[in-house]
């Protein structure tokens, strides 16, 4: 029994040992590398009124995200980034997507097993939405603008391929030259003033405010190739 106990012992050093050796042997992705990352989380409309926000305050909104990157130097990768933001109440609807160019910026710790990071995405962002009005009648409103997401995390190693991220997004747009672009059903009934413009019946419920934005946090894992 000693010795089996003694054997026991020593082979639980041994792998302690190897297992060690194994995660400093771990980093992250290295100079000339790629890796894709998949993640998801909780966010909310932090500002901006329409239809779906104005309606349903404080709705908690799926965010979905995908990205490729390619390492050019330890601190600085580029590549291209997905977003899918989705949610609904009752039968009210909202879908969003974004996608654009990716601007990735690190900062490695730990023997490169850990970084904080900071990507920037310029891109296009195609919102909609889909809810139904004081009157019940359904309105669908789809537009798409210029948008920017920022992007602050931490990302640590789980083993040569694989890393796991958590992350904050920060999802912004502007309206630009309509700060105030009212929806308008496709049944509404329209009359010319006193002032001689085109009126319509239908009240201003729902008025778009230039900015509008998201905030998400999410959690994913990266795999480097």
């Amino acid at each position: 029994m000693k010795w089996k106990r003694m054997a026991n012992i020593a082979f639980l050093f041994c792998c302690q040992n190897a297992f060690g050796q194994v995660q400093q042997a771990v980093t992250l992705t290295p100079t000339g590398g790629s890796d894709v990352t998949l993640s998801g989380g909780i966010g909310l409309a932090a500002k901006g009124k329409n239809s779906f926000t104005s309606e349903h305050n404080m709705t908690s909104i799926f965010f979905g995200n995908a990205a490729y990157h390619y390492q050019i130097s330890s601190p600085v990768a580029i590549g291209l980034s997905y977003k899918f933001l989705g949610s609904h109440s009752g039968h009210d609807l909202l879908r969003c997507h974004f996608v654009g160019p990716d601007f990735k910026f690190r900062y490695l710790m730990n023997d490169d097993q850990q970084a904080l990071f900071l990507t920037i995405t310029p891109g296009y962002l195609h919102y909609a939405d889909r809810v139904k009005n004081k009157q019940r009648r359904q309105i669908a409103f789809n537009h798409g603008y210029f948008a920017t997401d920022f992007d602050f995390g931490y990302e640590f190693a789980l083993s040569r391929h694989l890393s796991l991220q958590m992350h904050a997004d920060i999802l912004t747009g502007r309206w630009g030259s309509n700060p105030n672009y009212q929806l308008i059903p496709s049944d509404t009934q329209y009359y010319i003033g006193e002032d001689g413009k085109l009126r319509s019946y239908h009240d201003p419920e729902y008025m778009f405010e230039p900015s509008l934005v998201f905030i998400a946090i999410n959690m994913g894992i990266a795999y480097t190739f």
